[in-house]
This record gives structure tokens, sequence and C-alpha cells, in this order.
């Protein structure tokens, strides 16, 4: 493909999201608030929390997700208490996988005074739910707003994302915005079927070529493009994925989840300092979550089986630790730096 080709197609993709991002609400107004709108969710739907993230923030929000936002070892409960009080506005994730219940009525419960209090605010507070797939809502919430978002598994986009960014700001959706969506929402789904067919057959080719064009459905949600990225990583074509990665950042240059693969694709080209700087980065700014400190401290472990220094094994397990502290919930990370401990000869650690 000569340069004026490929200049003319990357024109044309920048055009599509510009016209995407026009039909996107504007976040409310903040006020004192930190936060535009605070994303609660289970760990079994942590993909999909994370693509919303990096939807929101394409579209100028300013978006709270814990494993973002959150220090390691800071009281949990309050946290998360003082940073939706902060949070102009909320959204809850509803899924098979998570029918907790108490869980989802504890969120409904802190967000629901929210509201009321501020219902005759110059800053008022809404709520909406994101269903992930066909599981009805408890009965508690059942005649709160919801969105349904089973027809994307890949993360939100077109109508239904404007619609939750709508409900999220309490105002309607413009009938033009829908036109525009629903075009989204057509391309975004010809593109999953064509990505996932591609990872099924076991065509990198096809991949690394669907990942890289200039098709207007790629750039219909982060989701898709690091479904590409991800299916080439799965191949271990890791050369291929960063190919793509570099192609994502061009339009989602603020997604985490791009940063977390190329992290992952340098660590499997055993490219250990590369991956080292590319999460310390993620790190520094703040991004704690057991998938980024758990790809930064394999990349540590892997440069300590290159060089043999103890200090790399060590900054492997402090990473894996900080990680299992941040979510105790996260076996593998708590496993690692398990294991780190003993290689380490620190036994009394090992067992804590």
């Amino acid at each position: 493909m000569n340069d004026e080709i490929s200049k003319d197609r990357m024109q044309r993709q920048g055009e599509y999201m510009q016209v995407w991002l026009q039909h996107a609400p504007k976040p409310p107004e903040r006020g004192v608030n930190s936060y535009d709108v605070f994303i609660g969710y289970r760990s079994s739907d942590r993909a999909w929390a994370m693509a919303l993230y990096d939807a929101l923030k394409l579209a100028g929000w300013e978006p709270f997700l814990d494993q973002y936002d959150l220090v390691p070892g800071t009281n949990l409960e309050t946290s998360l208490t003082e940073s939706l009080q902060a949070s102009a506005s909320g959204v809850i994730l509803w899924s098979s996988r998570t029918k907790d219940s108490e869980w989802c009525k504890r969120e409904r419960q802190a967000m629901t005074p929210l509201k009321d209090s501020r219902r005759n605010s110059r800053y008022p507070f809404n709520y909406v739910f994101a269903k992930l797939d066909a599981e009805p809502l408890p009965l508690f919430a059942q005649a709160d707003l919801y969105l349904d978002f089973k027809e994307s598994p890949e993360g939100p986009r077109g109508v239904n994302l404007l619609k939750l960014m709508c409900g999220m700001r309490g105002v309607s959706l413009v009938p033009e915005a829908v036109v525009m969506a629903e075009k989204v929402d057509q391309d975004a789904q010809r593109i999953l079927v064509a990505i996932n067919g591609t990872v099924e057959a076991g065509n990198p080719t096809r991949l690394l070529e669907i990942g890289t064009s200039a098709e207007p459905g790629i750039l219909a949600s982060p989701g898709l493009v690091l479904a590409a990225a991800q299916g080439l990583i799965s191949m271990g074509r890791y050369e291929d994925a960063l190919k793509v990665l570099k192609h994502a950042y061009a339009y989602f240059p603020k997604s985490v989840s791009a940063k977390q693969l190329e992290g992952l694709a340098l660590r499997r080209l055993k490219r250990y300092q590369d991956a080292i700087d590319v999460l310390s980065e993620l790190k520094a700014a703040g991004h704690q979550d057991p998938e980024t400190m758990g790809i930064l401290g394999a990349a540590w472990d892997g440069l300590y089986q290159k060089s043999g220094k103890m200090l790399h094994l060590r900054r492997s397990r402090e990473l894996y630790r900080t990680a299992f502290q941040g979510d105790p919930k996260n076996y593998y990370t708590g496993i690692n730096a398990a294991a780190k401990s003993l290689f380490l000869g620190e036994l009394q650690e090992a067992e804590g």
C-alpha cells in the first residue's frame, strides 16, 4: 500500500471517529466532584468495566474505576464510599456472572440517597444499570433505569452507549444521534463476527488485516480492535499484536487495556525491559490493578530468569504482593507472591 492510499484511509478513519464523538453526550457539570461517573462492578465483569472506562475516557468523561483509582492497602469500603460521593453520576454493571444481589443492593442503596439528596441541586446525581446479558435485574432494582448490552459482549458501543451516557446525564437522546449510532452498531457487529470467526479459524494474517483496517466498524469501540490484538496474542503472533496496538493508539490513546496488552505481548517476546517500561508507566499513573501489576511482576521475573539478579526477583514478588493486597480474591497474584517469597528464602512471608 502506498503512502497516499494509507494516508487517505487513516484520514477517513479519523473523520469517522470525529462524527461519532460529536453525538456522545458531554459529561455532567462536575462542580466540586472529582469524577463524572462511578463504575460499580464485580471482578467477573472487570473486562467489560475496563472497556466502558476506555469508551468514556475517549468521549471526554472522567470515570472512577476502583482498580485504576484506589491505592492498594487503603480501606476499600471507605475509599469506595468517598469516591462515590465525589462522583456526578453512577452506573452498576449486572450479569449472570455476578448474581450477587446483596452486593447490587448495597451499590444501589449507596446511590439512591445521592440521587434523592441532589434532586434539586445544580449538580444532580443519576444512576443507571447496565445489563450485560439476559440475567434479569433483582426484584428491588427492576423499576430502575437500565440499558441492555447483551449484544455487545466486547464492551459498550452504539445506541446503548449513548443512551447510557444520556441516562447518567438525565437528558434525552437526539434523533440524529440514533441514526449514527445504529450505523455504528451495524458496523461493529459485522467486525465482531469477522474477528471471532478469524480467531476460530486460526488465521492470524486475516486478523492482522482486520485489526489494522480502514473498516469503520473497528473504530466503533476500543473493545473491537483490542479483541483483534488479544486474538493475535492467543495465537502467539506477538509482533502482529503490537502492530494492531500501534494502530489502536492513534484512536484510543487513553486506553489502559491497550497498554496492558502491549506489555503482555512484549513480555511474551521476552523483551522484558520494554515490557517493564510500558507497564511501569501505567503503574506510575496510578493503575495498580491486578492485570497491570501481574504482567509487570511476570516481566520482572523474566528479567530475573535472564540475569539471575535477586533484586529483580524481589521486585517481582513485591508487585505480585501489592496486587494481591489490592484484590485478595485474585489468587493468581497471591500464589505468585507466595512462590517468589519461597524462592527468596522467606518462608514466613510465603505463609502469610
